[in-house]
């Protein structure tokens, strides 16, 4: 990112932070994941983070005019308020003890290389908890699988490419 995206950025995020109280505790951070500049606007999405974990499917958008002026926001994420329920360390603990290879391959075949490994925050039913993103990918398709502590699937996404163009 530029070093005006950054300043940018920043004056952003202390915006987001005093007029979204429940981005405001001091427990949550925004990551700056995409900055694009059109004729007309600008475009940041911030990635929506608690204690240094990514919550999964929780991002802001926001749109801005030339001059810096805010046009729109859209806020994705669940009641953050939630978060106060869940103890990250003692989950991240549980999750050194799982052997994630064993949980993907009762989804993908045993010769599948897993990319990356990501833990995220997520919520089921109101209830916060760590989870573990994998992405597999190669010249023809892109993999993620998100699980839970007990292995079970919670999504699977998978995008083909033809021509090197990403498909669905």
């Amino acid at each position: 990112f530029s070093n005006d995206a950054k300043i940018k950025a920043l004056e952003i995020k202390s915006y987001l932070k005093y007029y979204f109280k429940d981005i405001a505790n001091q427990d949550i951070e925004l990551a700056l994941q995409f900055e694009n500049q059109t004729i007309y606007s600008k475009h940041f999405t911030f990635d929506i983070v608690y204690k240094q974990i990514p919550i999964l499917n929780a991002t802001i958008k926001v749109n801005t005019d030339l001059q810096g002026n805010i046009i729109s926001i859209k806020k994705e994420n669940f009641d953050l308020a939630i978060l106060d329920l869940l103890n990250p360390e003692q989950e991240l603990k549980a999750w050194q003890q799982v052997n994630i290879n064993q949980y993907a391959n009762q989804f993908w075949a045993k010769d599948r290389v897993i990319n990356t490994t990501t833990y995220k925050v997520f919520h089921l039913n109101h209830v916060p908890m760590i989870v573990i993103e994998l992405h597999a990918w190669s010249k023809t398709e892109d993999n993620t699988l998100v699980l839970d502590i007990n292995g079970n699937q919670l999504f699977e996404y998978n995008n083909l490419r033809y021509l090197n163009i990403d498909t669905l």
